[in-house]
């Protein structure tokens, strides 16, 4: 390792359970996302966390396995697994703001791995981690080298815990895994890790699931308790096996009583303990790590480290967060990132690639909502209220361009709504012409590329410039003439809803918008935009119906999609 060996830190002597006490520690979960089965990343809810099966042994979790094939604890995506949480940060709505107050941002697995180090002599195992500060926010990862290859008997342990999880959870279509993102103090550094969640039971409630050995419970407990605890996670579902791996019976535990006196909990002082060290080992952390994005290496040699760590500044040169995402907190726009520039290269002159992996399909219908600001205070509730099983997600951004991020998401929902607002129209000239081409041929880039949703444009609104609305027409005209072409993309005329409105009987603009002339925003009414979702929400549950097969309710048979009538008679023309 080319690095200079900077702080030592001592621990053999510490009374860490007078430190930080674990009850102080709170998790608070701010956001979910996933992996799906090729390996990218997707924001979700909750709803796509694994449901908990209820099985009966003896089960023989032998089944499929391959001795000739090396198992190894790899990660499941196509990308570091240190980064999925940064992915996560600039996929939000609140962006890099998300981290206020952070003071260290990880993995779980980390600091479970810093936490139990003290408490029993099998786990005292080397660990080596990097760090670094960005931004003064500390960020901790394990060093990215190849593990060593595992005994035979751990490759069939490895197995058998793969294949209960296989048995317990039912994993929503085309989802590999789901994480939490945790927010909580330990000691005085407030931390936000990634937390892998393996399902949750029929009240919605967090569930791990682990095999174990009869009578070897006791040896593990403090490891399967703070990972649980870590990550809030509420129950713990232990498998247990014999020694030729056949589940012989299952045992479920609550979390908040594994601690306490009794002959099969962890002691109080043991978890207070665990806690305290790692309280004190993150404060000493942030206290020698440097600004800057440069990689400092934490090695702990285990049992032989004679009670410290060792920390090493490596040379200047090496780099920890990736360009995209300092790009990102910087603030700096790449090439990629931009609508317009992702599309100048596309050629559509011939079909494009399909994916040849499997679509996730949801379980009920779900519905991702991507709007500016014309529509952003539409409740969720106004939906799954109205609709059945019905799943609604929103993601809000100031300018269409922006919607290219929440590409990964597309595969997740059966219905997938876009509202652009006049922001993206203070352009004119060359640069309009270029952001109608750009969108129109980016919008059939992705419903050709994912057949399985329907997409539904909701029209722009007129604003009171005159020169606007005219770039404002032409663009809406664009893609209603694609929604012709293109079999799984509907044109929603919010400006023919609004014209057959009695608020707007003697001009367009009364009772609508609430700007003054000249502003360089638009924003309409509460009951305009009440109006717009009453009509949308009907659209929705009439593609439900259709999608189930059943006939629509008795109120929808006289509702009709909503086209103002010069694109009606455009349509029928054939032009």
């Amino acid at each position: 390792m080319n690095a200079t060996e900077v702080s030592i830190y001592n621990f053999s002597n510490k009374n860490f359970a007078s430190i930080s006490p674990y009850t102080n520690y709170q998790s608070n979960e701010v956001g979910t996302f996933a992996i799906t089965d090729s390996g990218e990343f997707s924001l979700c809810d909750a709803a796509f966390h694994a449901k908990i099966n209820n099985i009966r042994g003896p089960v023989d979790l032998n089944e499929g396995f391959d001795p000739g094939i090396r198992i190894h604890n790899t990660s499941i995506t196509n990308f570091p697994c240190s980064e999925k949480i940064l992915k996560w940060i600039c996929s939000t709505e609140k962006g890099y703001d998300v981290t206020h107050g952070i003071d260290l941002i990880a993995q779980r697995g980390v600091l479970k791995d810093m936490g139990n180090t003290l408490n029993d002599e099998r786990y005292k195992k080397q660990w080596i981690l990097e760090a670094c500060k960005f931004r003064g926010i500390v960020y901790l990862r394990y060093e990215e080298n190849e593990k060593p290859p595992v005994r035979d008997w751990h490759q069939k342990n490895l197995w058998w815990g793969k294949k209960f999880e296989d048995v317990m959870l039912e994993r929503s279509p085309g989802v590999k895994g789901t994480y939490s993102v945790i927010r909580g103090a330990i000691g005085a550094t407030n931390v936000m890790i990634s937390a892998e969640v393996d399902g949750q039971n029929e009240r919605g409630e967090l569930v791990e699931v682990k095999t174990s050995f009869e009578g070897a419970v006791m040896k593990n407990l403090a490891f399967h308790w703070v990972q649980c605890y870590l990550g809030g996670i509420t129950h713990l579902r232990y498998g247990f096996k014999d020694k030729d791996g056949i589940l012989e019976r299952l045992s479920d535990e609550k979390v908040s009583e594994m601690v306490g006196e009794g002959d099969r909990q962890l002691r109080p002082n043991t978890a207070n303990a665990m806690f305290g060290m790692l309280a004190d080992i993150l404060s000493w952390i942030r206290s020698v790590v440097q600004e800057g994005n440069h990689v400092w290496t934490i090695v702990y040699d285990g049992g032989m480290s004679e009670g410290h760590l060792k920390m090493y500044k490596k040379a200047p040169e090496t780099r920890f967060l990736p360009v995209w995402y300092e790009n990102f907190v910087t603030g700096q726009r790449t090439p990629d990132n931009g609508l317009t520039e992702q599309l100048a290269a596309l050629d559509l002159s011939s079909p494009p690639t399909e994916r040849t992996t499997t679509s996730p399909q949801p379980r009920h219908h779900r519905c991702l909502f991507l709007t500016d600001s014309v529509l952003s205070s539409t409740p969720p509730s106004i939906f799954t209220d109205r609709i059945e099983n019905f799943k609604f997600v929103k993601r809000v951004k100031k300018y269409c361009d922006d919607f290219v991020q929440f590409e990964s998401e597309f595969s997740l929902y059966n219905f997938v709504l876009i509202s652009v607002g006049s922001n993206d129209f203070q352009c004119n000239g060359a640069s309009a012409g270029g952001l109608k081409r750009g969108f129109v041929r980016w919008m059939e880039r992705m419903c050709r590329k994912y057949r399985e949703a329907e997409f539904i444009f909701i029209s722009v609104l007129h604003t009171f410039d005159i020169d606007k609305n005219s770039r404002i027409d032409q663009f809406n005209e664009a893609v209603f003439s694609l929604s012709g072409r293109i079999p799984n993309l509907r044109f929603f005329d919010s400006h023919s809803t609004l014209l057959c409105d009695p608020i707007t009987s003697r001009a367009f603009q009364q009772g609508v918008l609430t700007e003054t002339r000249g502003s360089e925003s638009v924003k309409i009414t509460v009951r305009a935009a009440k109006h717009i979702t009453f009509h949308l929400v009907n659209a929705l549950e009439l593609e439900c119906c259709s999608l189930e097969g059943r006939q629509a309710p008795a109120k929808l048979l006289r509702w009709e999609w909503p086209i103002r009538s010069t694109f009606r008679r455009r349509y029928r023309n054939g032009n």
